[in-house]
């Protein structure tokens, strides 16, 4: 049944009962039997098979054992170790005492906490685990809530890391280009052409810029606001130690450092030119954060022995294990998920669908937003969309005669804006978790803002393809967002009144 409609009911029925119940694992295992029964013709001993075959997979697979799934769960675990490590030391609460004096409002620290994730764009995921572990404190002690935390580290990290080339995102999507242009015989610098598509990413450069709004003007919109209204301000660690704020940042700048040290030298070893975007295309992502990870671990357990503590450590590492642990849930099933989706060929079905389209090629990118949205919202992945669309996307190009490169944008824009939405994606379990608020909490309270921004992408890929002219798109975005800022403010302003 591959190729047809059907493919397309378990990303539904998953979306649909993770918003009805907000559970989002027992909605994942609907989705996996569903997928697996339309995948083997509704043969129930295959179907058992085949689910059976997805769980090895997530373990083992052609021969190997899948160490990029191990790495990813293991640094997850460690990060959960690392962060009760923390707590016992008292690093959050020291570096809430010393940041309390040094900032002086919520929108400081709102402020601090996006510059400081536009200067993490290594990796997302090392990027909202940092950004996270340093911002919690101060969120809760100014009574920030947790749900504008993993917004605002899950709505910096990624579209930074997609408009970077030195980027395991940046390397991942310059190799897909590279491949493309080998396949088609273009005479074309993957390179140069990330950065010119980068500029026309506007949904990745919207939203940054609504964030910047969102931290400098408190933009709270629908269920952000109820978040907002039942949070008081706190001290999050209720470690007895007083603490030292070395014991917060150490660790984090072992894992900064030792992290991207690895990933470099990996990437060294495994290419035979010296370009570091090379490096940063091959290097071992997983396993440099997990080595990252369990460097800034053993660092916590050095301050354990120095402060004594060491009796306490057991309970530390349960404590922290707990805070990641619902995360390694969630990835486990989505993967399982998104294993079942490429057989089913979901991705593949969407894409036929823009390639069967006879509207003007003027439509093109703005079609091309819209499709790659809805198709990384049912998967749950933007990688995995990268992958299908990216190629799908140039060939309709060099049929046309339309330029290939703001097509490439307008897939890159509806990815991330898929990807933002879905509550099976891995980045939105990652900034759940990053940031230690519930999974489904961050997807109701994220929604409302990447789809202001996929609305105003839109209209800016309509204009950019009836016209050409970049800046006139700039101009709709900039008009846009003050627009929607001036409108807000006014409201708020009647509301206090």
């Amino acid at each position: 049944m591959n190729g047809t409609a059907i493919v397309l009911i378990p990303p539904l029925v998953i979306i649909m009962l993770v918003l009805l119940t907000r559970r989002v694992i027992p909605s994942l295992g609907v989705g996996i039997i569903l997928s697996s029964l339309i995948f083997e013709n509704f043969h129930f001993g295959d179907t058992i098979k085949r689910i059976g075959k997805t769980i090895l997979h997530l373990f083992y697979e052609d021969g190997e054992v899948a160490t990029g799934n191990l790495n990813v769960l293991g640094f997850l675990l460690l990060l959960g170790v690392m962060t009760g490590m923390i707590h016992l030391l008292g690093g959050g609460r020291a570096f809430g005492e010393f940041a309390s004096k040094k900032l002086h409002s919520k929108r400081q620290v709102t402020m601090g906490t996006a510059l400081f994730g536009m200067t993490m764009f290594p990796d997302d995921v090392f990027n909202m685990f940092t950004n996270g572990q340093v911002s919690r404190p101060l969120f809760d002690r100014f009574g920030i809530s947790r749900e504008k935390l993993a917004y605002m580290i899950h709505s910096t990290s990624d579209p930074l890391c997609v408009l970077t080339p030195i980027s395991s995102w940046g390397a991942y999507i310059t190799s897909i280009f590279a491949a493309i242009f080998v396949m088609h015989d273009m005479d074309e610098n993957p390179i140069v052409t990330f950065v010119e598509v980068g500029f026309l990413n506007f949904y990745a450069l919207t939203t940054i810029a609504l964030v910047f709004l969102v931290a400098y003007f408190d933009l709270r919109f629908w269920k952000m606001r109820k978040a907002e209204l039942h949070v008081k301000p706190y001290d999050s660690n209720d470690s007895h130690r007083k603490g030292s704020i070395w014991s917060l940042f150490i660790p984090i700048l072992v894992l900064m450092i030792s992290s991207i040290s690895l990933l470099i030298w990996t990437g060294y070893r495994n290419s035979d030119t010296k370009s570091l975007i090379d490096w940063f295309a091959n290097g071992e992502v997983s396993y440099s954060l997990l080595m990252g990870a369990l460097t800034a671990c053993l660092v916590t357990f050095v301050f354990t022995i120095r402060t004594k503590q060491v009796k306490f450590v057991p309970q530390a590492l349960i404590n922290g294990m707990k805070t990641t642990l619902p995360a390694v849930w969630i990835l486990l099933f989505a993967w399982m998920q998104s294993e079942l989706t490429g057989l089913l060929k979901t991705g593949e079905y969407l894409g036929g669908i823009i390639e069967q389209t006879s509207l003007s090629s003027s439509w093109l990118p703005f079609l091309l937003f819209i499709l790659t949205g809805i198709m990384a919202f049912s998967t749950g992945t933007s990688w995995g969309t990268f992958a299908i669309m990216l190629p799908i996307s140039a060939q309709i190009g060099l049929v046309t005669g339309v330029d290939i490169i703001p097509l490439f944008a307008a897939v890159l824009s509806g990815s991330l804006f898929g990807d933002h939405c879905s509550p099976i994606s891995d980045t939105t379990t990652v900034a759940a978790s990053a940031a230690g608020c519930n999974h489904m909490n961050h997807v109701l309270t994220q929604i409302p803002y990447a789809l202001t921004a996929a609305s105003i992408t839109a209209g800016a890929f309509l204009f950019y393809g009836l016209t050409g002219i970049s800046w006139i798109s700039y101009l709709f975005i900039l008009l846009m967002l003050t627009g929607i800022t001036v409108i807000y403010r006014r409201k708020e302003a009647k509301q206090t009144v």
